[in-house]
């Protein structure tokens, strides 16, 4: 998960026009661009339900580049929790006097 303020805002940005696409199928359906080979194919309203569909897949992913379970913006200045700074404890290699392997005979 990187969540970072770009990313919400480019998912608050997606997430506008998506939420319109489902609000307004009805219109863009018969008065901007009819959907007829949908309607052929699967039956009346069906351009409709296509639009609104649409809408629906761009406003789950907006959310998802929101919250930053999908990241966008290469932005390296702010740490994600993935990209934490924190120091890795790492175990010492300590030799064992040329003993062999350590284990007793």
């Amino acid at each position: 998960m990187f969540f970072s303020w770009s990313n919400f805002f480019f998912g608050l940005i997606g997430l506008v026009p998506s939420v319109l696409l489902i609000k307004y199928a009805f219109y863009l359906n018969h008065h901007v661009y009819f959907l007829d080979f949908v309607e052929r194919r699967f039956g009346s309203g069906t351009g409709t339900l296509a639009y609104r569909w649409g809408g629906a897949a761009a406003a789950i992913f907006s959310i998802f580049v929101m919250f930053g379970f999908v990241n966008i913006s290469d932005n390296t200045r702010s740490q994600g929790v993935l990209n934490s700074t924190q120091p890795t404890n790492t175990i010492p290699n300590v030799p064992n006097n040329n003993r062999g392997n350590g284990i007793a005979p």
